[in-house]
């Protein structure tokens, strides 16, 4: 790139690192210019390839709304993926409660490949009024974001009436 600088200015510029590979990595950045004293300056420049997972998770809340107290709601859905440049393990998804249940999907030892996604499929059958919530743990070898929690919530709601029959006349 050419930039004409004026007397008694500077420019600033970004200069951004994508490594192929991992490891240490240096290169040289070479600026020429028209100063007859020095006709170029060069810069070393270094940086580390990392090659890591990165886990992602959406929603990060997870809520069921309004479900009748002792029935199961519609299966919903949270998807994991790997935004990461290495294989994401899934080593566990731990969820400690009665009334939130994982229903299939994503399962531990499952892996997913750099930029893949999988679902873990979620209900929820409320056991009393009122509202619930619970942490689903989701461990992995992400370096930084393990365990990453996703809060799933719901209410419970009243259930129907049961049938009340009365019977006229008593007797025939």
């Amino acid at each position: 790139t050419t930039n004409v600088i004026p007397p008694g200015t500077s420019v600033t510029g970004t200069i951004k690192f994508w490594p192929d590979s991992t490891g240490d990595k240096t290169a040289t950045l070479r600026i020429c210019s028209n100063d007859p004293d020095t006709q170029w300056v060069e810069v070393p420049l270094s940086g580390k390839g990392t090659h890591e997972p990165d886990i992602n998770v959406v929603p990060m809340i997870l809520d069921f709304g309004n479900v009748q107290v002792g029935t199961t709601s519609a299966v919903r859905s949270i998807t994991v993926s790997n935004n990461g440049t290495a294989k994401l393990k899934i080593d566990n998804i731990i969820l400690i409660d009665t009334q939130f249940h994982i229903t299939g999907g994503l399962e531990p030892d499952d892996t997913l490949a750099p930029g893949a996604s999988a679902s873990i499929n979620l209900t929820f059958t409320p056991a009393a009024i009122g509202f619930h919530s619970a942490n689903l743990t989701i461990l992995s070898n992400d370096p930084d974001e393990s365990p990453l929690d996703v809060l799933l919530k719901g209410t419970g709601t009243e259930g129907s009436v049961a049938p009340d029959i009365t019977v006229f006349p008593t007797k025939v």
